[in-house]
């Protein structure tokens, strides 16, 4: 996949001891960019196919790592701007060791739109899986095509760089039983040492700019950790005496829009959930907080271009130089004189924020430039005031 370079990114704060997974944690990912603003897949991805391919497309620009890693900053800035106002993440994406007071049962979890409970855990199905480039006839395969034998849902299928976390997005994977099928482009399988800016870009025909291996994962939910209950000896009568322990819990979805959970401190036994036969608080410990670890957010075309669209409106120039997005960057970049909302005055920030205003979980929205009217009317209250 087009992927950044290292440290492009902060550190997700969640990510505990297990950084790689969640080093991004960016919805609106660069390969699905290129997909909507149709841009070619290769010429995006860094790689020069103009003497091999069967058909020219609108634009086949070259874009250098340089140029891509300043896209993702963008789009990360957009994804964040709106999520911290919608109050659930644009694309799924994992929340861990969000920790709640013991003051009410049911919780309700910061972010909504919950598609499921667990710890994201990450377990190898097939190392070092072979990346067959050509056929006997010396044809390129693409898209490359992997299968692998599992029981496990397809969704839960991963495929990365051989030796690392970082995810390759497939356009395709199907099941039939037990057999899961991987269709991945050859233009997302360059090797990362191939991910600079070129003066002369690498070619298409040159099967070593591509990898030779990828590792193919499972991605899931472990539901044994969803819930975590701290527990702290008292009393504290010696330095150091204060431990926290922890406590598995089970968690029930009450509403998955509006992420509301009911939790119990339980433990899993086989397919049982079993609630412990002693009071937690008894000896020498007493029940202090509780964390929560879950995967929530809506993925639709609409959150995918107001996306690009807001970041367009963060960018000094236009991302590349194809002349329709450069077109599309001109006119998301329009300042609308005497206007003014939360993500900006530009074109693509204000039709962003005319999209998101009543969207909000938990609460509604107004576009600012409206107060007056409905304090001069009494149509209705300001919400902010």
């Amino acid at each position: 996949m087009a992927r950044v370079s290292e440290n492009t990114f902060p550190l997700n704060p969640y990510a505990g001891t297990d950084p790689g997974i969640f080093a991004s944690q960016l919805g609106m990912s660069l390969d699905r960019y290129a997909e909507v603003m149709e841009l070619d897949m290769c010429a995006f991805n860094g790689i020069n196919k103009r003497g091999s391919r069967d058909k020219t497309t609108a634009c086949d620009w070259i874009m250098g790592q340089s140029a891509r890693d300043k896209l993702a900053k963008f789009l990360l800035q957009a994804e964040q701007k709106r999520e911290e106002w919608l109050v659930y993440h644009l694309g799924a994406k994992w929340t861990i060791s969000e920790e709640h007071p013991l003051d009410s049962n049911p919780f309700i979890l910061k972010w909504k739109n919950l598609v499921q409970m667990g710890l994201p855990t990450l377990t190898m199905l097939e190392e070092g899986v072979a990346v067959v480039k050509r056929d006997v006839y010396d044809e390129i395969y693409d898209p490359v095509v992997f299968t692998i034998d599992t029981e496990y849902s397809l969704h839960e299928v991963v495929v990365t760089y051989p030796g690392e976390e970082v995810q390759i997005r497939p356009t395709k994977v199907t099941k039939t039983g037990n057999t899961v099928t991987i269709e991945i482009p050859r233009c997302r399988l360059v090797k990362p040492e191939y991910n600079d800016d070129w003066a002369d870009p690498p070619t298409y025909d040159d099967d070593d700019v591509f990898l030779d291996t990828v590792d193919i994962h499972r991605l899931y939910a472990d539901v044994t950790q969803a819930v975590q209950y701290e527990m702290v000896s008292v009393p504290c009568s010696t330095a150091g005496a204060c431990a926290t322990q922890c406590i598995t819990g089970c968690a029930t979805i009450d509403d998955f829009e509006l992420a509301i959970v009911n939790a119990l401190p339980a433990t899993l036994q086989g397919s049982k959930w079993i609630v412990p036969s002693t009071d937690l608080c008894t000896c020498g410990y007493r029940l202090s907080g509780i964390k929560f670890n879950y995967l929530s957010g809506m993925v639709s075309m609409s959150n995918e271009i107001y996306t690009i669209r807001l970041a367009h409106t963060l960018m000094s120039s236009p991302p590349c130089a194809c002349a329709h997005l450069k077109k599309l960057w001109e006119d998301d970049s329009e300042v609308l004189t005497n206007t003014w909302t939360t993500y900006g005055s530009k074109r693509g920030a204000v039709d962003t924020w005319m999209a998101d205003r009543d969207k909000r979980k938990g609460g509604g929205g107004m576009f600012p430039g409206m107060r007056d009217r409905h304090v001069q009317t009494g149509i209705g209250v300001y919400p902010w005031a």
